[in-house]
């Protein structure tokens, strides 16, 4: 992989982890304002539809509203042992706050690494004070040889 993917990526994972965890400042177009956001983590498995494989992996999450950054990891079970690393950016739907859909960038390994732009659109219902699971089901598109489409299913933690 050339240098400058890997400053790129770099680039990208260090501004999606920088936010401040202060208040949000919102407009007045009604967007949501989150005190101390947290992070989340947790496990995910999914299916490669291209592939005809199952994934395994994980994501971390910084959820701030309406844009949420994402970074998520899969490993496959095909011969070879391929895996695939995202980093994304997420966007709320303002009236369907379950659902959201972004954009990133995945770097995919099987021999030779290969890196694509990522197309994704999720669905996670909304937050309960009383539990720290945040249970997800997330479509992906990666944009490298073909199209392949993934089918995630995660629960993500509130640390």
């Amino acid at each position: 992989m050339r240098r400058s993917t890997f400053l790129i990526i770099g680039a990208l994972v260090a501004t999606s982890l920088s936010v401040p965890a202060q208040e949000l400042r919102a407009q007045r177009r009604g967007l949501r304002v989150v005190r101390n956001p947290v992070l989340e983590l947790g496990p995910r498995v999914g299916y490669d539809f291209e592939r005809d494989d199952w994934t395994v992996g994980g994501q971390l999450r910084l959820p701030i509203r309406p844009v949420e950054p994402l970074v998520s990891g899969d490993y496959y079970f095909a011969t070879g042992h391929p895996w695939q690393l995202n980093v994304d950016v997420a966007l709320r739907l303002r009236r369907l706050s379950s659902l959201y859909v972004g954009g990133g960038i995945g770097v995919f390994h099987a021999g030779t690494t290969d890196v694509g732009p990522n197309m994704l659109v999720g669905l996670q219902p909304p937050a309960r004070r009383s539990s720290p699971i945040r249970p997800y089901a997330e479509g992906r598109w990666t944009f490298l040889d073909g199209v392949p489409f993934r089918l995630v299913f995660g629960v993500n933690l509130v640390l």
